[in-house]
Formats: structure tokens, C-alpha cells, sequence
């Protein structure tokens, strides 16, 4: 997990730099939009037998910007599957999403361009497992907590943005929403561009 942020944030950084020239400071208020890409881990969830997953995510995001300093937002997140396994085969796949409602407070970097920002809210959670193989998991004596379930709690994120333009910047950030045994936390981080209206 370390190795992952402190990859993401030699690149970023690296990446923003190279536009310092053209830095600029963003509209200090309106709506706005936002696309992330990047790396997505559930935690404390367990299964009966070995899993796996692909570790991807995406994450989408519309808000207002009341000022320099303040906005709020409405965010959607898809996560990848898990995967989990008996005897070498795939027995069930757990799919994950959430949804969420976040303040964002900014700190703005005198007029560099950067600025940080850490968020708060609360989200909601879903996890939908589903027994593709029972036969294989009955088999093996593989009991699964199958259906639909979702948890309502805390959502946490915390990040940094570079402005390319008054409407255009490119961003970083973490997210961590805490769900529940049945659904487990989920972690993300990635990067992506927000564009101001």
C-alpha cells in the first residue's frame, strides 16, 4: 500500500511540474465534475475459502464549489469483483459500488497552481455476492453469506490538485469508506481531472 501512494505521488508530482508554466488558479466557485482511475482494496471482510482481485476502481464525482476553500459533492464509486476459490476453481465473486455525499475543504498554495484537500462524509457501501459454483462450494463444504448487502458509515478521503487552467485540473487523492463485517471497508487511490463550469 505504501509502495502503491508513494509511486502515485513521485508521478504526480512529476506530472504536475511539467506544466508549472501554465500554472493557473482555479474559478473560486460553481459546479464542477470529476473522473478518477486507479487502485481499489477491500479490508476486513472474510471469506470461507481463497480470494482474489483485480484491484481496479473508478471514481466519479459532481459537486459545488462555494468558494476557494469550500465545496461539496456527490460521489460514485465502482470497485473490482472478488473472486473466491475452492480447489483451483472460481466458486463465488463478490461485486462492490458505493455512493456517498462529502464536504471538501481546500488549502490552496499561495498562487502555485497546487492545492490540498481532505474530505468528510458519509457513504454507503454495497457488496452483492453471488455463488457461481455451488455445486463445486457444497462440495467443499463452502457456506457464503450470499445476496445483497450495503452499510451506511463514515467516508474519509484526502488528496492534492494541480490547475492546468482556471476550469481544467488534474488531481490525486486517497478515499477510505468503513462499511461493516457484511460488506467489509473499501480503500482507494488513484488519479484523474476535474473540470470546472
Amino acid at each position: 500500500m505504501r509502495r502503491i501512494i508513494l509511486k502515485m505521488a513521485v508521478a504526480a508530482t512529476t506530472y504536475f511540474c511539467a506544466f508549472s508554466s501554465i500554472a493557473a488558479v482555479s474559478i473560486p466557485y460553481g459546479w464542477y465534475v470529476s473522473a478518477n482511475g486507479g487502485w481499489s482494496k477491500v479490508q476486513h471482510k472474510n471469506y470461507p475459502g481463497p480470494s482474489s482481485s483485480g484491484n481496479g476502481g473508478v471514481v466519479g464525482a459532481a459537486g459545488y464549489k462555494f468558494s476557494p476553500f469550500l465545496a461539496v459533492e456527490g460521489i460514485y464509486s465502482s470497485y473490482s469483483s472478488v473472486n473466491i476459490h475452492s480447489a483451483g476453481w472460481t466458486v463465488a465473486r463478490d461485486r462492490f459500488y458505493s455512493y456517498g455525499l462529502l464536504g471538501k475543504v481546500i488549502f490552496p498554495i499561495a498562487s502555485s497552481g497546487f492545492s490540498l484537500f481532505g474530505k468528510v462524509g458519509v457513504g454507503r457501501l454495497i457488496s452483492s455476492l453471488k455463488v457461481t459454483n455451488p455445486a463445486l462450494a457444497a462440495q467443499n463444504n463452502l457456506v457464503f453469506n450470499s445476496g445483497t448487502n450495503g452499510a451506511t458509515g463514515l467516508y474519509l478521503g484526502a488528496g492534492a490538485e494541480y490547475s492546468f487552467t482556471t476550469n481544467l485540473l488534474g488531481n490525486i487523492q486517497w478515499l477510505r469508506l468503513h462499511g461493516n463485517r457484511n460488506t467489509g471497508n473499501m480503500q482507494f487511490v488513484g488519479g484523474g481531472f476535474a473540470y470546472l463550469f
